[in-house]
């Protein structure tokens, strides 16, 4: 996604890595999460509505985009990222936040809202995902529980062509059709939408993402929903086969202070397929728990 910040830096993490940081917009400060492997591609839609009114802070996890990997990929874990994010608030002088979680951000935005700092969350926004152990749902069978461990020890076994493999397979056009036939809703979202996705994907190193994918398999926040307090919207899609959308229902049901809003017809990517209904939801549930902008523009209301 090309978008033009006020201001971009790189900032260094816990772990000595170089993240990446960019900002724009102001008054309340809104953090955009993403999913594993991403690097901003499903905020599109999403983060130009929000910076007429909001201090938006795009960053990329550790490993991811244009962020560097840690040497000891045993730091690739959920918590590694909160870690990595409160790095981020302190070095830009944010007190409170707004977090906003696509995928496996969701993971990471309620891992921050229940560890001990998480007082400085204000409202959080979960979209197309769950609490955790995603690959026990994923395609709604236990196929990801199977196939990854062989993914895994491929990829450390012979590193240098599972790297070559990857940068290849991923953005092919199988991969593009396939995921366009099956993965996405076609009639609502073009093949463009997923390409850059693709595209970046291929640059990242399987062994960071399959370490990532490692941990947030195995992490999960579920138990511990009961003890969420801050205002949250979930955001389900109905043919969400990645996260089902049960995921995200069970979710509302044990976070007291949480809304549930499903986007009809939409899979995982659907930020991308219902943009403007989105926008006009996520403004409406920050009106309604006053979370309003500086700017004092009139939100929805009702």
């Amino acid at each position: 996604m090309q978008m033009e910040f006020d201001r971009e830096l790189y900032i260094r993490s816990p772990v000595d890595t170089r993240l990446w940081v960019a900002s724009v917009g102001r008054g309340p400060t809104v953090v955009l999460c993403d999913g594993l492997g991403c690097d901003g591609y499903i905020w599109k839609h999403i983060l130009p509505d929000l910076k007429r009114d909001f201090h938006v802070v795009r960053w990329h996890y550790r490993g991811h985009g244009r962020s560097e990997a840690p040497a000891d990929l045993s730091s690739m874990t959920v918590e590694g990222l909160v870690d990595d994010l409160h790095t981020v608030l302190d070095e830009l002088g944010v007190e409170e936040a707004i977090l906003l979680g696509h995928s496996m951000g969701v993971q990471v935005i309620l891992e921050a809202a229940l560890q001990p700092r998480g007082d400085r969350f204000t409202g959080l926004v979960a979209l197309c995902g769950a609490p955790g152990r995603p690959l026990d749902t994923f395609k709604n069978t236990r196929l990801g529980l199977r196939v990854f461990p062989l993914l895994q020890q491929a990829a450390d076994r012979w590193p240098r062509l599972a790297r070559e493999f990857w940068s290849v397979a991923v953005p092919s056009p199988v991969s593009i059709s396939l995921a366009h036939w099956f993965e996405i809703n076609r009639f609502l979202v073009g093949v463009d939408e997923l390409r850059p996705y693709l595209d970046r994907l291929a640059e990242m190193d399987p062994r960071v993402f399959l370490a990532m994918l490692d941990h947030a398999s195995r992490h999960t926040c579920e138990a511990r929903l009961n003890d969420l307090q801050i205002p949250t919207l979930v955001v389900a899609a109905q043919r969400d086969t990645f996260t089902p959308m049960f995921r995200s229902r069970t979710m509302h049901e044990r976070i007291a202070s949480s809304e549930f809003f499903m986007l009809p017809e939409a899979t995982h990517t659907g930020p991308l397929e219902w943009p403007e209904l989105l926008n006009l939801r996520i403004r409406k549930w920050m009106a309604n728990h006053r979370l309003n902008p500086a700017s004092g523009r009139p939100l929805p209301t009702g």
